[in-house]
């Protein structure tokens, strides 16, 4: 019976050596899953930084394509004249090219006007560029007279 005392005792001994390592095995499996935890925030945290680079990129080519928009407008009101009636609705009668500075760079503003289209509209054709090759397009047609509102009909952004 002292025999079974004695390995029962010396079994317990053994495994108790054996505590620290799997607390350590615990604590490796921590900072593993805090490792990926900080990776996965920090990869969302890039994309985020991204999205919102894009997005304020985008808000800039419409306000400056609206720009042009509202330019060629304006020289409408003023002078009624620029419009060709005689001319084939897909040739341009008049064209703007102007630049204005923003947070990314110069821009350039490219409006133009065609008309009268098929429906007997003028169209607008306003072309915003960065210099990063990010660019926004808009097409409206206008009904006479021409301070009235805009009808927005084709839009496009290219966002490299």
């Amino acid at each position: 019976m002292s025999n079974v005392k004695n390995i029962t005792l010396t079994n317990r001994r053994k495994n108790t050596g054996n505590e620290p390592g799997s607390v350590l095995i615990v604590v490796v499996l921590i900072v593993a899953a805090l490792m990926v935890i900080n990776g996965s925030l920090l990869i969302n945290s890039a994309i985020e930084t991204r999205i919102a680079a894009n997005h304020e990129r985008a808000m800039v080519l419409q306000y400056l394509a609206d720009a042009g928009i509202e330019k060629m407008r304006a020289e409408l009101i003023h002078n009624e004249d620029l419009v060709n009636y005689d001319n084939e609705s897909t040739l341009e009668d008049i064209q703007f090219i102007f630049g204005m500075m923003t947070n990314f760079g110069e821009a350039e503003i490219s409006s133009s006007l065609r008309g009268p289209n098929l429906r007997n509209n003028l169209e607008i054709q306003s072309t915003a560029r960065l210099p990063d090759g990010s660019k926004k397009t808009i097409l409206v047609e206008l009904k006479p007279p021409f301070n009235e509102a805009a009808i927005s009909t084709y839009s496009e952004i290219y966002l490299p």
